[in-house]
């Protein structure tokens, strides 16, 4: 009795943090002002970092 509560509290578990995945997931596309990233259109804004640069010589 105790190993089917167990697994039924494993498997509710299971579900609300596949629910609040699916939330994440949904609520992330959400407008984000002043981050960097995917524009939205195909197009990306990414700050350049020293790397982005050819060595000097």
């Amino acid at each position: 009795m105790k190993k089917a509560k167990f697994i039924a509290g494993v498997i509710i578990m299971s579900m609300v943090l596949n629910l609040a995945s699916a939330f994440t997931y949904v609520y992330a596309g959400e407008n984000n002002i002043g981050s960097w990233g995917d524009n939205g259109d195909g197009t990306y804004n990414n700050p350049l970092l020293p790397g982005d640069y050819s060595d000097p010589g």
